[in-house]
């Protein structure tokens, strides 16, 4: 009789190599689930990490930009002036070169909350200077309203709003007391971290997708050459048995099967014990590049106050050649004897690493010294500890602020006429626009003077461009001079043509300020023989002035104010002839 207990047809053996083979498709696809949700949680971690970072420090450094005594200036007299927007223009600045949503500056009362900067632009969103806005049921209910109200850092977290949904951070602002007088507060949208999340999911599924077909293939492999193999040598020796016969052919197969086995498993073993090495040694090297890649300094102090390891930007911003002349000549190249506040720097700086030591966190200004040089390093430091083995360790995390007062710098310039220190035609657009939206609210009077010095192209000529740049400079401090109300300011238009504007003033005001600035341009007695009506400089003078009405632009009252310039020059020059819109 044929034989066919070893026949692939046969139902036992076709069921045992499904069964298996469902099973390790099973078993795969749950393991690359559960890969995949680990992976998405380790990298969602970092993404938000990042985020969080990002609103964190911007927050604290808005804090220090804007003091507590400013906040309370600017909301007991409700009425903005050159430094509220030199400030406004820095944080707008900071927001641009950052790529955030806004930042704002307010004051968390009973009624909502009281505005004092916004840097948010659209027409919906921005909040004006004293301006109210009532708080949203999610920051009741989260329980962050309470941590306002107690004055307390507030850590990041995701709230919505009418404009989306936001992940912001806030910063207490401090008055010189030690008390709260506002917060600083940096939104990020959460579309940034969905758009995050996105790429890192596709990208974690073509990986997971990618293991899993190895994983089955692998498992496969396995159980053909493991299982169904020696399953089919064992029923072959079987089925070959006869009564009497001796089975030594088959013990012999068997053991030889078995050697084999062992040797594989044996193999199999050592493969994972190396493959286990190297993936350890692949994670020290990638905590090793991950700390060298960062763009903070990162110091490691230990117990007895000194420095054990540090990283790659460490080295870098000092000029180091390399981690051991680090270790050995910090401490005394890059320090100055005496921080900005008088005190000695090494006395303070141990002082701040026992804080940190006995309260586990400890956050400063610093200023550094650069050894090459001696030239100053402002830094913002970090104290942090941490436990290793059975001791304390103090990681010092360090920023470059250089950057910062750069930006602080040119933010400072942006808005400023190079030659006579007053206002340029940028800041004048901006600020004009935004006086009559502010305006428009409760169709408040405007008044706005384009002026233009008399003959100014003789002047040129006959004195030349030095003399001329002089006469430039000693008008715009006269007119400056003139113009002393908190919200007026006066910008260099362009050439020998200057602007004056006016929130809050009706024709008779400024028919006052007028007849002042005449009269102040004609008493400096700026010699001018070459004018045709007189012997010293003089100006001409238009005003447009008017209720602010909604819809209304810039150009609705500057058109008609360049229209009484000229019409002053045609009636003579040396006066002004105004409008009322």
């Amino acid at each position: 009789m044929q034989n066919n207990i070893v026949d692939d047809s046969f139902p036992w053996y076709k069921s045992l190599r499904f069964r298996l083979t469902i099973t390790v498709i099973i078993t795969s696809l749950f393991m690359g689930i559960a890969m995949l949700i680990a992976l998405y949680m380790i990298y969602n971690d970092r993404i938000e990490g990042e985020f969080s970072d990002k609103v964190r420090s911007l927050s604290i450094v808005t804090a220090e930009i804007v003091d507590g005594e400013t906040i309370d200036h600017y909301l007991e007299t409700l009425e903005t002036d050159d430094e509220f927007y030199r400030i406004l223009g820095l944080l707008r600045l900071i927001q641009t070169e950052t790529g955030i949503a806004y930042i704002s500056v307010s004051r968390f009362t009973d009624d909502g909350e009281l505005f004092v900067f916004d840097t948010d632009e659209s027409e919906d969103g921005h909040m004006g200077l004293g301006e109210y806005e009532p708080y949203s049921d999610d920051m009741i209910e989260s329980g962050i309203l309470d941590l306002y109200f107690l004055g307390k850092r507030i850590p990041p977290f995701s709230e919505r709003t009418v404009w989306g949904y936001l992940f912001s951070a806030s910063e207490p602002i401090l008055r010189a007391d030690g008390s709260v007088a506002g917060f600083a507060c940096v939104s990020i949208y959460m579309d940034d971290i969905f758009r995050e999340r996105l790429i890192m999911m596709t990208t974690l599924g073509v990986i997971v997708l990618v293991l899993l077909f190895i994983s089955i293939a692998a498992n496969l492999y396995i159980i053909q050459r493991f299982v169904i193999a020696p399953v089919r040598i064992l029923v072959d020796g079987v089925s070959s048995y006869r009564p009497g016969a001796e089975l030594p052919g088959l013990f012999e197969q068997t053991k030889t099967e078995s050697r084999l086995r062992s040797e594989d498993e044996l193999g199999v073993l050592e493969t994972a014990i190396i493959g286990m090495e190297s993936r350890i040694a692949d994670a020290e090297e990638l905590t090793k590049l991950m700390l060298d890649a960062s763009p903070l300094c990162s110091e490691l102090w230990d117990e007895s106050r000194n420095i054990i390891d540090c990283n790659e930007a460490a080295i870098k911003l000092y000029g180091f050649k390399d981690k051991e002349e680090y270790i050995e000549k910090y401490l005394s190249q890059c320090t100055p004897e005496l921080q900005p506040c008088g005190q000695n720097s090494d006395f303070m700086f141990h002082s701040l690493l026992d804080k940190a030591f006995e309260e586990g966190y400890c956050h400063f200004h610093w200023m550094q010294r650069n050894p090459s040089d001696g030239s100053p390093i402002p830094t913002e430091v970090s104290l942090v500890r941490v436990g290793y083995k059975n001791e304390s360790l103090i990681v010092a995390y360090t920023r470059d602020l250089r950057e910062i007062k750069r930006l602080e710098s040119e933010a400072e310039k942006i808005f400023y006429d190079a030659l006579t220190g007053i206002y340029n035609r940028r800041f004048f657009d901006e600020n004009l626009k935004r006086a009559i939206k502010s305006l428009s609210r409760s169709e408040s009077p405007l008044s706005l003077m384009m002026i233009d010095i008399d003959y100014f192209k003789k002047y040129n000529d006959g004195y030349g461009h030095d003399e001329g740049d002089t006469c430039l400079i000693k008008v715009a401090e006269t007119l400056s001079n003139c113009a002393t109300r908190g919200d007026d300011f006066v910008a260099r238009y362009g050439g020998e043509e200057f602007a004056v504007v006016m929130p809050n003033t009706d024709k008779e005001g400024a028919t006052v300020v007028a007849e002042k600035l005449v009269d102040a341009i004609r008493s400096s007695k700026i010699k001018h023989e070459y004018s045709d009506i007189a012997d010293h400089i003089t100006v001409s003078i238009g005003i447009a002035t008017g209720p602010v009405k909604h819809g209304q632009t810039g150009l609705d009252f500057m058109k008609p104010a360049d229209e009484m310039l000229y019409k002053s020059k045609q009636d003579g020059r040396n006066r002004y002839t105004i409008i009322e819109l």
